[in-house]
């Protein structure tokens, strides 16, 4: 997972930009090292990628996912073969794999104005479980951290939220 609290990348347009890329040597998860240029660096994971598509299939020799160079002046990465990935896709992958903070989690309640009874409804969680996610009493499981990024989307958020019924009586239908 990403140790880092919040990389802080240097951008072209709205990339960010790679200064350097190493295998990190303390696992043996297939974990690279991204450093950007501007500063910060992130720890990428890349083990569920590798298991799961094809075209990486090849990286999973730890010799051949460690020969990695930055391409493009730092808009990527390259195994060879054809096999790269871009400094978005990084960075979406190493925000993906950050663990969500309490702050995180208010904030998308916020951006939705929505109250803690919907999340707790929007999530299958207690509304207590929600008021300790939100405070920072509990750490935020994954499961729960990933539904909500999915969410930032506005069209799978719309999919999933039913919004409180209204208090009083039913209008009557013509």
């Amino acid at each position: 997972m990403n140790t880092t609290a919040q990389s802080q990348s240097e951008t072209v347009g709205e990339l960010p930009v790679i200064a350097r890329v190493r295998l990190d040597l303390a696992t043996t998860d297939f974990t690279l090292v991204v450093d950007w240029k501007g500063g910060g660096s992130d720890r990428i994971v890349f083990a569920g990628l590798i298991a799961s598509d094809p075209l990486f299939a090849p990286l999973a020799e730890i010799a051949r996912f460690a020969i990695v160079e930055v391409v493009h002046w730092g808009g990527g990465v390259d195994w060879g073969d054809g096999i790269e990935l871009s400094s978005d896709t990084l960075k979406r992958m190493a925000d993906a794999q950050r663990p969500m903070t309490h702050r995180e989690f208010a904030d998308m309640q916020k951006t939705w104005g929505i109250s803690n009874q919907s999340t707790a409804d929007l999530l299958g969680r207690s509304l207590s479980m929600v008021k300790e996610y939100k405070s920072g009493r509990h750490p935020i499981p994954l499961t729960v951290a990933t539904s909500l990024r999915a969410m930032a989307d506005p069209i799978i958020f719309a999919a999933h939220y039913r919004p409180p019924a209204k208090p009083g009586r039913p209008h009557k239908r013509a």
